[in-house]
């Protein structure tokens, strides 16, 4: 399972969806590797012992050793062997990566959500982990499946047309999609102060009052970073958007490296804050030398949005 001496790790086997077993459309192709390569990033995050709050994002180094290597495709399904390791990747970490890897596609397979969980407690890392696996997996009205082999040829999981489900699932608990649902009733009052807006209930012949998601821009101005606050050169301001479950709140910025969510607008913003500070310290502060190409267009970003000062200036 292992492979610092260059051994495959394990092997994806697409099967359905073709005429023949040795042919697999490219974009499905891409998909599933683009996303595995995404999976095994975030998981190799959590086993070098940093948190979703530490990483802020990916790091170069990181990206590096825990790369994906294809070998050639073998005959019959369509079958392709994969080796985890890049540059300095200790075998440990490569045993470790790779447990953590079964136990979730086993996991989803089984349709048990404790299993996932267990297998990657940091939550923030899970949930992004998931959303990889499920970038990996069929939609609704594909025909093809995706079978997972070890290095001993032996099947250890199958992603099909209901991993999408059982990944909702492991994301966001029934209990919490049950407390989100939708409700129709007649518009009473509306309070734009609270952003609270009260409806009456035919079922339970009452009102209700609902809180509004508060999806308005986010403009940072300051980020506290250790004895010193980073400045927006500008301000920054990022337009929140809800995820697939609708149970996140999310921001994005592309040029910055920001990528953050959270479930409440004031996590959010906490989330972001120290994001920021985590890019400037990896990336804004970097030497060139130890930065990629698209690192280092994302540290001149920074520079430009933001400068350092001292703490109170």
């Amino acid at each position: 399972m292992t492979n610092p001496d260059g051994k495959t790790s394990f092997s994806l086997h697409i099967e359905g969806g073709t005429q023949s077993g040795d042919a697999v459309p490219a974009a499905v192709l891409a998909q599933i590797l683009s996303n595995s390569q995404r999976a095994f990033e975030l998981i190799g995050t959590y086993v070098e012992g940093r948190t979703i709050r530490e990483r802020a994002r990916i790091s170069p180094a990181t990206r590096s050793r825990f790369q994906l290597v294809c070998r050639l495709p073998e005959p019959g399904c369509y079958a392709v062997p994969l080796e985890l390791g890049g540059t300095d990747l200790l075998a440990e970490h490569v045993t470790a990566a790779l447990d953590v890897f079964h136990k979730m596609i086993e996991g989803i397979t089984r349709r048990d959500t404790a299993q996932i969980g267990a297998a990657l407690p940091d939550q923030g890392l899970r949930h992004r982990v998931l959303e990889a696996i499920r970038g990996m997996s069929p939609r609704a009205d594909d025909k093809w499946r995706l079978k997972l082999w070890d290095a001993s040829n032996v099947e250890f999981g199958e992603l099909n047309t209901d991993s999408g489900t059982i990944i909702r699932d492991a994301i966001v608990p029934v209990a919490e999609r049950a407390a989100s649902q939708v409700v129709t009733g007649q518009l009473t009052n509306i309070n734009f102060t609270h952003r609270v807006v009260t409806i009456f209930y035919p079922p339970t012949k009452r009102e209700m009052e609902c809180v509004e998601l508060d999806l308005s821009p986010i403009t940072v101005d300051t980020v506290k970073i250790g004895a010193g606050v980073l400045k927006a050169r500008q301000g920054v301001t990022l337009e929140p958007a809800t995820d697939e479950t609708q149970q996140l709140i999310c921001v994005a910025d592309a040029a910055l490296g920001i990528d953050a969510f959270a479930r409440t607008r004031e996590a959010l913003v906490s989330e972001l804050n120290e994001q920021i500070g985590m890019l400037w310290q990896e990336y804004a502060l970097a030497d060139n030398d130890s930065l990629d190409g698209e690192a280092i267009k994302m540290k001149q970003s920074l520079l430009a949005a933001f400068s350092e000062v001292a703490n109170g200036a």
